[in-house]
């Protein structure tokens, strides 16, 4: 394995590399207005669209794919400006479209609040597959799974909840 550091989103460190898995949790709500000059000029081909410079949950969300292979999956951590934010016709309602326009979105679980460290939203694992399965094209699994926890004994900062082995076999 290697780690490189740098910004994801301005300096691809493995612009030559394919991966067969990605597994991400990429920062919430980061904005992206300091550095959107490197971004528009990014010349990687990676970005097809661009969604408000104060989230670039869907910058992070097109790198990854950017850097899949043509059987690749990812399993990424998203807010839900990912689903919800933006207007028709905007840049997160295109950058959406495109990626179930290219069938690339297998499914999106929807997981408990409060599951996290330093955060109390509700976040959204989206399994995305630029090989699906055979009969599986054109569909998307949509999983509510915010039921599925338990509460820890003792708080861990405002993570209260966690999905135990019970709960993550049945997801699954």
């Amino acid at each position: 394995s290697s780690i490189e550091y740098g910004n994801t989103l301005t300096s691809t460190k493995f612009y030559d590399k394919e991966f067969d898995v990605i597994v991400a949790n990429p920062p919430h709500g980061i904005t992206w207005k300091d550095f959107a000059k490197d971004v528009y000029n990014d010349k990687t081909g990676q970005y097809h669209d661009y969604p408000s410079t104060s989230d670039g949950q869907l910058l992070f969300d097109q790198h990854i794919i950017s850097r899949l292979n043509n059987n690749g999956f990812a399993v990424v951590v998203n807010n839900g400006s990912a689903l919800f934010t933006g207007d028709a016709g905007g840049g997160e309602s295109n950058i959406r479209k495109l990626f179930f326009d290219r069938d690339i979105v297998e499914a999106i679980i929807q997981l408990p609040s409060d599951e996290f460290f330093n955060t109390n939203i509700f976040t959204y694992i989206w399994i995305l597959n630029k090989n699906k399965p055979k009969g599986k094209e054109k569909k998307v699994m949509l999983i509510d799974a915010s039921n599925k926890f338990v509460l820890l004994k003792k708080n861990k900062g405002k993570k209260r909840k966690e999905i135990d082995e019970e709960n993550r076999k049945e997801i699954l």
